[in-house]
C-alpha cells in the first residue's frame, strides 16, 4: 500500500513539473530606491504590469522586490542589498548614488549576480575592472566633460567658473571637467558646490554667485537638475549675471529638449544646455504621459527591469531555465550563482542592441533606446522661448552650428574673462622720460618701455587709449594746491580722476596708496648716484713694472746680491760645504800640514775638482738666486745649515714678493682708472666737497623728507632740487656734484654719455607700478595682465632693449672712452716695457757674443803665434834678439 502511494505521488509530481514547465517562468528582480525618487516606484510597477499582462513580448512572469535605503548610510544600503540576495532575486536594479552602487557591487560581483545601475555615471565606477557584474544605462561623467571641453576649444576659452549641486551628478560631472581643464591648462577660477535643503531650496546660493561674479571669469558651467537650475538662473539674473558678456553652459541629466521649456523665462535667452541625446523607444510617449511629473531620465529604471525580464525570457527560449537561489552575502561558504554569467551576457545583448548580435533595436520595448555604449550628447541654445539644437557630441566627434549660436545679449562670441576694459577707451597720462617714454625723431610717435607695455596690454585686454603728456615733467604730490585742488601735476590728475591711467613706473608708497590705486609692480628698482667719471691714468712704457716702486726693485736687487755673496762665502769657508769636504781627498785628516802636496798633485786635484769648486762661486750663486726669484729653481743647493737657512729665507721672501707683485700687476693692467671719490650714500653724506641733489617732485625727494634714518636725514638739509633729469646731469658734468635719481633712468643716460658714471649699489629698492584713480574697476585686470607679462619675461626683455644705446651700442666700450666698468682688454701698450726689455736683452746678448768672439780670436792668435815661435830654429831665434 505504501509503495503504491509513493508511486502515485511521484507520478503527480512529474505531471505537475511538466505543467509548470509549460507555464510562464516566474522570477524576482530586486530594486533599491531612495526616498528622494520614491515616485519611480510607480514606473516600476508599470513595468511589472506590462510584463505580466502581455503588453510586452515577454512570457516570463516578474515579481519586483522593492526596498528603500538611506542613500547617505552605507550600512543601510548594504543591509537592504543583502536582504534582496537572501530573497533569491536574479538581478538587482539600483541604487541611485554611485557610492552605494560601488559598495554593493563588491558583494554582487563575488556572488555573480547581475547588477544594473540605471543612473550610475561616476567615472571611478566605470573604470574599475573588478566591478565586472555592474552594468550602466547612461554614459559616464567624463563623456559629458569631453562634450563641454569641445565647446571650450571651439571658442578658445581658457577660463571658467564651475557651479553645481552637491549631488553625485553635480560633483562628479564638474570634477571630470576640472581634470580635463588641467590637461588643457585652463584656469578654473571657482569650484562652487551648493547644498540642498530638505525642502529642495539652495543654501547660500547668493554667496556662491557673488564669488563667481568677482572672480573675473565670465564662462559659467552649471551642473544640476533642471528644477534647481531654474532657481540658480533666477538668482543669477537678479545679480546681473545673465547680461551681455556672460556665457552659461547648463549640464543636465535630461534627455529631451522639451523638458528645458520649464526653464525658458526671458532672461535665459542665449544659454547653452548639454544633455544626453534623446532616442525614444516605443513606450516613451506613453510612459511620459502616464507620469508627467517624472523626469524622463528616471525611466531608465523601467528599462532596467524590462532588460532583465527580456534576458531571462531569451534564455528560456534557448532551453536554459533560470533557477533562482537564496544566497547570503555574509556566509563564508556562499558560492557564486551558477546562472549569473549567462544572464549577464544576455542582458548585455539586450541593453546594447547596436553592438549586440542578438538584440533587435527595432523591437526593443524600452522607454529609451540608450545602453552603456551610447555616448551621444545634444547641445541646445535658448532662443527666446525655444531651445534650438546647435550641436552634438558623439564618440569624440563634435559638430557645431556657430551661425545659430549666440549668448546672453545676443553676441556671437564672449571672452572668457569679464574684462571691464573690453571695448573701453582710456585716457592715459605719461611723462617723457627715457627709457620709459620718448618721442621717435623720425616718426614723431611715442616709443619706449612703457609704450611697449601699453600696446601689449591694449591687445590682451581689448581697450583703446589716448595718450597725453605732462608738459612740465613733474610727477606731483597728493597734497592740496593753493587753489584748493587735490594733488599737483600728474599725481593730481590721477587723484581727481581726470585720467584713467598713469603710464609711468610710480613708487608704490603707503602715502600714495591712500589716494590712488596701483597695479602690481611692473619692476623693482631703486636710486643710484651719478658722478663725473674720473680721469684715467696714462699708459706708460714701464707700466708692467709700476706695481712695485723703484726703491723696492732696488732693494730686491741688493738682497739678491747680498744673499749670493753670503752663499759663496759659506761655500768656500764652511767645513760642511762641498769645497772643504772635497778637500779631504787631497789632504787627509792625518796629513802633516808642514809638508804640502807637490805642485803637480795640487794642479791635478784642481782640474778634477773644478766643477765642485765652481758650483757656488759668486757668478753661479747670483744665477741661482735670480732663478729662485723668478721661481725657476736651481740644480745646486747648499749643504751646510747656515747656507740652507739663508737660501730658505730667500725662497720665502721671493714667494711673498712675487705674490704681491702678481696681485698688483693684475690690478694695474685691468683697471685703468682712478677709484671714484664716492661709492655710497654714506660716503656722500660724510663729506662736504661734492654737493648733491635730487628731483624736486618725485619719490626720491619724498624718501629724503620722510625717512628719519641715516644717511637720508643727514643729507636732507644739503639737497639741491632740480626740475628734471637734464638739469641734474648738467650739474654733474659741471664738476664736483652728485645727482641722486632713479637707477634705470641714470643707466639709460650713462649708456649714451661716456663722461658720466653711476657708482655704488642701488638703494631704497621698491616696487613700481602703474597709477590709477582710487577704486578703479581696471586695477585688477591690469595687475593680472602685468603679472603674466612679468612671468614670461616681456617687461625685462623690453627694458634691456631700450636701455642699450641702439644707435651706437659700443660707444662707451671703446678703449679710449671712459668705460663705466673701468675694465679693458690688455693691449700691447700695457706690456710695452716687457717687450722692450726682451728686445734690449737680445741686443745686449748679441753684443756680448761679438765681444767674446773678438776676445777669443785675440786669445787664439796669441796662442798660434807662441806655438809658431816654439817651432822655429832655436839658433835663429837667438840671433834675432841681438839684431833687434
Amino acid at each position: 500500500m505504501a509503495s503504491s502511494l509513493t508511486f502515485i505521488i511521484m507520478i503527480a509530481a512529474a505531471v505537475w513539473t511538466a505543467t509548470e514547465a509549460d507555464s510562464k517562468m516566474k522570477i524576482k528582480i530586486g530594486v533599491i530606491l531612495s526616498k528622494e525618487i520614491s515616485r519611480v516606484e510607480n514606473a516600476l510597477k508599470t513595468a511589472e504590469h506590462y510584463i505580466n499582462s502581455h503588453k510586452l513580448p515577454i512570457e516570463t512572469q516578474v515579481s519586483l522586490n522593492i526596498v528603500y535605503a538611506n542613500f547617505s548610510d552605507p550600512f543601510d544600503n548594504m543591509k537592504k542589498g543583502c536582504k534582496l540576495v537572501e530573497d533569491g532575486v536574479v538581478a538587482v536594479v539600483g541604487p541611485l548614488h554611485y557610492h552605494a552602487v560601488r559598495s554593493l557591487q563588491w558583494i554582487y560581483s563575488a556572488l555573480q549576480i547581475p547588477h544594473l545601475a540605471p543612473l550610475a555615471s561616476d567615472v571611478s565606477v566605470v573604470r574599475n575592472p573588478k566591478l565586472d557584474f555592474l552594468r550602466r544605462l547612461i554614459p559616464s561623467n567624463d563623456k559629458m566633460s569631453k562634450a563641454v571641453s569641445s565647446i571650450f576649444n571651439h571658442y578658445g576659452w581658457k577660463n571658467a567658473a564651475l557651479l553645481g549641486s552637491k549631488t553625485d551628478f553635480g560633483v562628479n560631472t564638474l570634477t571630470e571637467f576640472t581634470l580635463s581643464a588641467l590637461k588643457n591648462r585652463w584656469k578654473i577660477s571657482n569650484f562652487e558646490l551648493f547644498q540642498i535643503r530638505h525642502d529642495s531650496t539652495i543654501m547660500n546660493l547668493e554667496a556662491h554667485l557673488l564669488r563667481i561674479k568677482t572672480s573675473g571669469s565670465r564662462i559659467i558651467v552649471l551642473a544640476t537638475d533642471i528644477k534647481l537650475g531654474a532657481t540658480v538662473l533666477e538668482k543669477a539674473n537678479k545679480l546681473s549675471m545673465l547680461e551681455k558678456g556672460w556665457a552659461w553652459i547648463v549640464l543636465t541629466d535630461l534627455n529631451d529638449k522639451n523638458d528645458l521649456s520649464t526653464v525658458s523665462p526671458q532672461y535665459t535667452d542665449g544659454l547653452l544646455a548639454v544633455g544626453i541625446a534623446a532616442t525614444k523607444g516605443r513606450l516613451f510617449d506613453e510612459l511620459t504621459e502616464l507620469y508627467p511629473d517624472l523626469q524622463p531620465i528616471y525611466l531608465k529604471y523601467f528599462d532596467a527591469v524590462v532588460a532583465v525580464a527580456s534576458a531571462v525570457d531569451y534564455l528560456r527560449k534557448d532551453g536554459i531555465i533560470i533557477q533562482s537561489e537564496s544566497m547570503s552575502c555574509i556566509h563564508e561558504f556562499s558560492k557564486a550563482w551558477q546562472y549569473g554569467k549567462l544572464l549577464l551576457q544576455r542582458i548585455d545583448q539586450i541593453i546594447d542592441p547596436v553592438t549586440s548580435t542578438h538584440g533587435n533595436k527595432t523591437l526593443s520595448p524600452f522607454s529609451t533606446i540608450m545602453g552603456q555604449s551610447s555616448e551621444k550628447y545634444e547641445i541646445f541654445n535658448c532662443h527666446g522661448a525655444d531651445w534650438i539644437q546647435v550641436g552634438t557630441w558623439s564618440n569624440n566627434t563634435f559638430e557645431w552650428n556657430a551661425t545659430l549660436t549666440y549668448f546672453p545679449g545676443r553676441p556671437l562670441v564672449v571672452p572668457d574673462t569679464g574684462s571691464a576694459l573690453l571695448g573701453r577707451h582710456l585716457r592715459v597720462i605719461t611723462i617723457k622720460e627715457p627709457p620709459f617714454v620718448m618721442i621717435d625723431d623720425e616718426t614723431g610717435k611715442p616709443v619706449g618701455v612703457m609704450i611697449e607695455l601699453l600696446k601689449k596690454l591694449s591687445l590682451e585686454l581689448g581697450f583703446t587709449y589716448t595718450i597725453e603728456y605732462q608738459d612740465d615733467g613733474q610727477y606731483g604730490r597728493t597734497n592740496l594746491t593753493a587753489d584748493g585742488l587735490r594733488g599737483t601735476h600728474m599725481i593730481g590728475k590721477i587723484v581727481r580722476r581726470e585720467v584713467d591711467l598713469a603710464l609711468v613706473p610710480l613708487s608704490i608708497t603707503a602715502e600714495l596708496q591712500e589716494h590712488m590705486d596701483f597695479t602690481v609692480s611692473v619692476m623693482e628698482k631703486g636710486i643710484k648716484i651719478l658722478l663725473n667719471k674720473p680721469k684715467y691714468q696714462p699708459i706708460s712704457i714701464d707700466q708692467c713694472f709700476t706695481p712695485l716702486k723703484p726703491m723696492v726693485w732696488f732693494m730686491i736687487a741688493a738682497a739678491l746680491l747680498l744673499v749670493s755673496v753670503t752663499v759663496t762665502f759659506q761655500h768656500y769657508f764652511n767645513p760642511a760645504e762641498y769645497t772643504n769636504q772635497h778637500l779631504d781627498s787631497l789632504i787627509p785628516a792625518s796629513f802633516d800640514y808642514s809638508h804640502l802636496p807637490p805642485e803637480e798633485v795640487i794642479h791635478q786635484w784642481e782640474d778634477s775638482s773644478k766643477e765642485v769648486l765652481q758650483a757656488l762661486n759668486l757668478v753661479n750663486s747670483i744665477w741661482n738666486s735670480l732663478a729662485a726669484f723668478l721661481q725657476q729653481g736651481s740644480d745646486v743647493t747648499p749643504r751646510s745649515f747656515p747656507s740652507r737657512l739663508v737660501t730658505a729665507v730667500w725662497w720665502l721672501s721671493c714667494t711673498i714678493i712675487i705674490s704681491t707683485y702678481t696681485a698688483n700687476l693684475a690690478a694695474f693692467l685691468t683697471i685703468n682708472r682712478l677709484t671714484p671719490e664716492i661709492t655710497s650714500l654714506v660716503q656722500l653724506s660724510q663729506q662736504y666737497t661734492i654737493k648733491y641733489g635730487v628731483l624736486k617732485e618725485g619719490s626720491t625727494n619724498n624718501y629724503f623728507n620722510t625717512l628719519k634714518s641715516s644717511p637720508y636725514a643727514d643729507m636732507k638739509p644739503y639737497l639741491h632740487l632740480f626740475n628734471n633729469i637734464t638739469e641734474g646731469i648738467k650739474a654733474v658734468k659741471h664738476g664736483k656734484f652728485a645727482f641722486i635719481a632713479d637707477s634705470t633712468i641714470l643707466s639709460y643716460h650713462v649708456a649714451r654719455d661716456c663722461s658720466i658714471m653711476t657708482v655704488g649699489a642701488e638703494a631704497l629698492i621698491v616696487g613700481h607700478g602703474l597709477g590709477l584713480p582710487l577704486n578703479s574697476p581696471y586695477t585688477k585686470q591690469l595687475s593680472e595682465a602685468i603679472l603674466k607679462l612679468r612671468m614670461n619675461g616681456f617687461i625685462k626683455d623690453k627694458l634691456k632693449i631700450w636701455l642699450k644705446n641702439r644707435s651706437n651700442p659700443k660707444l662707451c666700450l671703446s678703449p679710449n672712452s671712459n668705460s663705466n666698468s673701468g675694465f679693458q682688454t690688455i693691449g700691447v701698450e700695457h706690456l710695452a716695457g716687457v717687450f722692450l726689455l726682451i728686445g734690449s736683452t737680445i741686443v745686449v746678448s748679441f753684443a756680448i757674443l761679438m765681444t767674446q768672439w773678438v776676445f777669443v780670436a785675440y786669445q787664439d792668435g796669441k796662442k798660434i803665434a807662441h806655438h809658431n815661435r816654439q817651432q822655429m830654429i832655436p839658433g835663429a831665434y837667438d840671433l834675432i834678439l841681438p839684431i833687434s
